[in-house]
């Protein structure tokens, strides 16, 4: 970058610049995982600890059956939350999902 005095109009200063970036700024991840009725649950920045829960069952409108074994995030959001739930329907096309944080809203999406 070069740069001009305020000073002397006729001098020119060459400098370098060079940026250290601060990693306490990072976002940090929290992964945990849980087991609920024999399914494992990955969760990101979401601790399974409050009184809520998800049970939905999914079909196919093309076909009438369950969608089954399709992988799912569950992004919580809250005042204070901000995270993903890693999970999968059963056979059956149930997502199921224990001790959600309380207060939070949830949007499920399935992952292709």
């Amino acid at each position: 970058m070069c740069v001009q005095s305020s000073v002397y109009a006729d001098k020119k200063y060459n400098l370098t610049l060079t940026y250290d970036r601060d990693k306490r700024f990072l976002p940090v991840k929290n992964i945990r995982t849980y087991v609920q009725d024999g399914r494992e649950i990955k969760t990101e920045n979401v601790e399974l600890n409050g009184t809520n829960w998800v049970k939905t069952q999914y079909i196919n409108k093309s076909t009438g059956e369950p969608i089954a074994n399709k992988a799912a995030q569950i992004y919580v959001l809250g005042d204070e939350i901000d995270g993903i739930i890693y999970a999968q329907t059963d056979e059956n096309g149930w997502l199921s999902v224990k001790n959600l944080p309380d207060g939070v809203e949830c949007y499920v999406d399935f992952v292709d």
